[in-house]
């Protein structure tokens, strides 16, 4: 009885109040009130309330207060919202105790001098790693996982001794067998940061279908959508059971996939589109995929060719947005903010304050 009372408590709804972006951004270089750093601060000024963390990339210019990264966070900082650097590697980082204090010392400094709370780490794909990372066999894969748990555990007693943070981008690839297959520990995911991103977006990765070297990335298989609002809940689903609701951030897409419709690879194997909405071309024909709650263009490009673009809009947005609320999610974010439209980003603003089933 206790059990189940537990689990009912923790499957209420969170109430509006508590609701927060936290989202991936290139400061200042390009978006919604984003246009140099300048601008940048202000918005987030006016909406430090609707924010509880920024994991930045690739700064842009400083405007008419010339500011520099470094002030940009600090003054983020000032304002109660964490700044971490996103930062990637590759085996390479953890290969042995060398590596890894190697890397704990490269990570201590990069956060000090950029005046970050913390890093938000991003090491995905191992199959690009090396051609022992492709096909692992268990052995393999319970090495790799060992050895990037102690990666975890060493620098995450590092930045907290420090008085930083750690953040970290995970992904959710389903088997055949429907299943999850990641190579880290999700627990250790949870025990050693202060917040897990879950990127819910490049369910399929379209720079990838074709490409012989990524052949074996389950989402370089086939074509189809960045997501979809069954594949991103079933996304949260999985991760809950491992990480706290507090620490979770529900990654949502701002780019449609585009493909060519030609049979095979005609047209090239497909790009992404950086924008919301349906795409500019002839006999454009819009489709509501009740289903996957996206939409579907048809179209021909301006030589008269048949593409298919899997969309991100508002109204995907509002789909993932009412996941989030059914399950209790405290925080979601864009990869990334710099391409959202107004509409994307007031759905997300109406969220923090408890208005995420409203349509558009």
């Amino acid at each position: 009885m206790l059990v189940l009372l537990v689990a009912a408590l923790c499957s209420l709804p969170t109430s509006a109040g508590s609701r927060t972006i936290s989202t991936w951004i290139a400061p200042g270089d390009g978006g919604i009130g984003n246009r140099d750093l300048t601008e940048a601060l202000a918005w987030v000024t006016k909406n430090q309330g609707h924010i509880s963390s920024l994991s930045a990339f690739r700064y842009g210019t400083g405007g008419a207060q010339n500011l520099t990264a470094a002030s940009f966070n600090t003054q983020v900082r000032a304002l109660g919202i964490d700044v971490y650097t996103l930062w990637g590697g590759n085996y390479g980082d953890f290969e042995n105790a060398t590596a890894i204090a190697a890397t704990v010392a490269e990570v201590l400094d990069m956060v000090t001098a950029g005046n970050f709370s913390g890093v938000d780490l991003d090491f995905e794909h191992p199959e690009s790693w090396g051609p022992q990372f492709v096909g692992m066999n268990s052995t393999t894969r319970a090495e790799l996982r060992a050895q990037y748990s102690r990666l975890l555990r060493a620098l995450s007693s590092a930045l907290h001794a420090a008085g930083s943070k750690m953040s970290e981008c995970v992904g959710t690839y389903p088997t055949r067998q429907n299943g999850v297959d990641v190579y880290y520990d999700p627990q250790v995911i949870g025990e050693t940061n202060d917040v897990v991103r879950v990127m819910n977006y490049d369910m399929f990765y379209v720079g990838g279908r074709g490409v012989l070297s990524l052949r074996s990335r389950p989402d370089c298989a086939g074509m189809g959508p960045t997501s979809t609002q069954q594949w991103a809940k079933f996304s949260m689903e999985w991760w809950l059971q491992y990480i706290p609701k507090s620490k979770l951030v529900m990654g949502l897409p701002s780019y449609s996939n585009d493909y060519s419709a030609l049979p095979g690879f005609g047209g090239g194997n497909g790009s992404q589109a950086c924008e919301p909405g349906p795409p500019t071309g002839v006999q454009v024909e819009s489709l509501w995929d009740f289903f996957s709650q996206i939409y579907i263009y048809r179209y021909l490009d301006s030589e008269g060719r048949p593409r298919v673009r899997y969309g991100t809009e508002v109204e995907s947005t509002q789909a993932h947005l009412r996941t989030a609320e059914a399950l209790g999610l405290e925080q979601v974010g864009f990869w990334t903010w710099n391409m959202v439209d107004q509409p994307m980003a007031d759905a997300v603003l109406n969220w923090t304050t408890g208005h995420a089933a409203i349509e558009p």
